[in-house]
């Protein structure tokens, strides 16, 4: 979930910022756009102003009318504007009060077209000029003079450094702007993100919380988004079937197992009334068959056991158990067949350590640990029997040869075993899976974990401890 949420807010913050750069790019592009054309405008009118007012004396000199000086932007005091006009395209015959001493550049070729660029004049004031090619008139005359005609060249410059300024500063605050987007909107995204899924996270986390034995639970498809409620309706009819299916299984196997428990009562009372015989050619079957009969009856019995587990049919009765003399008899228990194989007990548990749980239901499970470890340990080694009061977790751990680490997740598997021990018959490969449900019962939670060296350990989890 969270790496979706991630992801969601990783792609939504570059579109945002793709966006947004498009956009803050737009907008200074319009605004510089606008201010040029603003500009250009002007210069234009003073241009056609200046021309205008471009006449030719009798002597065949060139005058501007006066109005032309009463322009404050060209004079000495403002200094804004600027302007030179040339004769013969070397020849100046008229500049702004403004320039003093200095000239105005233009271009190499002009035409009666305007040109428009940009310069910078010896102070270092930017500029944007136009440059056009015109003819003077003779006064009282609208028509060039001949001999004159386009023979002046005009440049008409204003100082833009304010405009550079404020476009600049706009600049300046729309990077300013979308960088504190950009920090914001990642949080944002999340926030509404986290807001948005936190249905879907509740529905994934009340559907990792289904077991075999809750599949009673369904999704309230009412209270959910209309995007999540045929995700639910159908996760709800999955568990309609899947509780049916197991339903059946277990069905069937309680039957299986209560119908085998009367024939192999019989085949074992038969062994022992023809074991009672003392017929030496037979007694060795007759053995046998009260072997293999006891095995089967124990299969039965622990099947029973997990069904009548998985069914909700065991009442826990839980107390408080003082752990170190509960671990010391099921060791005592194991002693005899641990002391044949060298094996040793390595016991840390706190003496006044104490749990509550349910007694003969915490033997079943910690138990068959116990005897798992005895029956499987590599010869002259140690079982570990440790418990950790600050995690409230028991731990069982021995050394083995017949396991490894893949073999973990098959061994609570029912009837799993590996090929060593399916020549063992006092083992059915269910014991675990037993023990696996009876803690489930407990309300805790069991464990194996593959250590380097082929020590496995099994850790058991979740006891509520007693102070």
């Amino acid at each position: 979930m969270n790496t979706i949420r991630a992801k969601l807010a990783i792609g939504l913050t570059l579109c945002f910022a793709t966006l947004l750069a498009l956009s803050g790019y737009a907008v200074y592009y319009s605004a510089e756009k606008g201010a040029y054309q603003r500009i250009e405008e002007k210069l234009q009118i003073d241009a056609y102003s200046i021309m205008s007012a471009t006449y030719l004396k009798e002597d065949e000199k060139v005058e501007l009318h006066f109005t032309v000086s009463l322009l404050r932007q060209f004079s000495v005091e403002v200094q804004s504007a600027y302007y030179q006009i040339w004769e013969n395209g070397d020849t100046t015959i008229k500049k702004s009060e403004s320039l003093r001493r200095k000239s105005l550049p233009k271009p190499a070729q002009v035409t009666r077209e305007a040109v428009f660029w940009n310069f910078s004049l010896e102070e270092g004031r930017l500029c944007r000029a136009v440059a056009i090619r015109y003819g003077p008139k003779e006064r009282g005359r609208d028509r060039y003079t001949k001999g004159k005609e386009e023979s002046l060249v005009l440049v008409v410059a204003q100082n833009i450094e304010e405009e550079r300024a404020a476009l600049a500063s706009l600049r300046n605050n729309l990077i300013g702007v979308t960088l504190l987007i950009l920090i914001v909107t990642p949080i944002l995204v999340t926030l509404v993100l986290r807001q948005g899924l936190s249905s879907l996270a509740l529905l994934a986390s009340k559907t990792g919380r289904i077991e075999s034995h809750n599949l009673s639970q369904r999704f309230s498809v009412d209270s959910l988004p209309g995007e999540l409620k045929p995700i639910a309706t159908q996760l709800n009819q999955l568990l309609d079937r899947l509780s049916v299916s197991f339903e059946r299984e277990r069905t069937f196997s309680a039957d299986v197992a209560h119908e085998l428990r009367t024939p192999i009562a019989e085949l074992r009372n038969i062994a022992e009334v023809g074991l009672k015989w003392k017929d030496p050619e037979s007694a060795e079957d007759y053995q046998a068959a009260i072997e293999i009969a006891t095995q089967m009856e124990r299969i039965v019995n622990q099947l029973f056991e997990l069904m009548r587990c998985e069914s909700d049919q065991l009442v826990v009765s839980s107390k408080e158990i003082q752990l170190s003399e509960f671990i010391e008899g099921l060791r005592r228990r194991n002693a005899a067949e641990a002391a044949s194989k060298g094996l040793s007990f390595d016991i840390r548990i706190p003496s006044k350590a104490r749990v509550v749980s349910d007694l003969e239901m915490l033997q079943r499970v910690v138990g068959n640990l116990v005897d798992n470890a005895v029956a499987y340990s590599t010869p002259q080694s140690e079982i570990a029997i440790a418990y950790d009061p600050a995690e409230g977790s028991l731990q069982v751990s021995n050394r083995t040869t017949d396991l490894d680490a893949s073999d973990t997740e098959h061994l609570f598997d029912r009837f799993w075993r590996k090929d060593k021990a399916r020549a063992d018959g006092s083992h059915s490969g269910i014991g675990l899976s037993i023990a696996r449900a009876f803690s489930e019962r407990l309300g805790l939670t069991l464990e194996a974990h593959f250590e380097e060296g082929g020590r496995i350990t099994f850790v058991l989890s979740g006891f509520e401890r007693v102070d």
